[in-house]
């Protein structure tokens, strides 16, 4: 059996002002695991270091899976109501500073760890089935938190 999620991965910039550690804990709330670095030079010569983690086959369903379960009701109606499908690839953009603090939500900013999602063609149906049940799940213990 095949998975519906192929690869998936994350990445962040660290620039001069930021402390790199900080952006790596943010990457690695967003995905756990092995961070690689890069270190680049910016438009006026600044040094900018690239953080980026990256999964393949099913361990990336799995990794996925967990990423929409930490996802309140308010983020996944966001996702499921701006997704985007390009090239078999979704992208979803999360706040950086709230990710080094262990809260995932969206963000449409510069400041952000951006996560790439592949998902092959004839995932797709099974991709948004995933993607409605994990909505339903999040509304289900929204609602159940507002009976309180």
């Amino acid at each position: 059996m095949s998975c519906i999620v192929t690869r998936i991965s994350a990445r962040a910039y660290c620039h001069a002002t930021e402390d790199c550690n900080k952006v790596a804990r943010a990457v690695s709330v967003v995905m756990p695991g092995p961070i690689s670095t890069e270190t680049m030079r910016g438009y006026h010569g600044n040094e900018i270091k690239l953080l980026s983690s990256e999964v393949e086959g099913c361990q990336a369903y799995d990794l996925f899976l967990k990423i929409l379960k930490n996802l309140d009701y308010i983020e996944l109606s966001i996702f499921k109501n701006s997704l985007n499908i390009f090239k078999n690839k979704i992208y979803m953009r999360f706040n950086k500073q709230k990710a080094f603090m262990g809260v995932l939500r969206f963000d449409t900013g510069d400041d952000v760890v951006i996560v790439e999602v592949r998902v092959p063609k004839n995932h797709f149906n099974a991709f948004i089935d995933l993607l409605n049940r994990e909505y339903e799940r999040a509304r289900n213990i929204e609602t159940k938190e507002q009976r309180r």
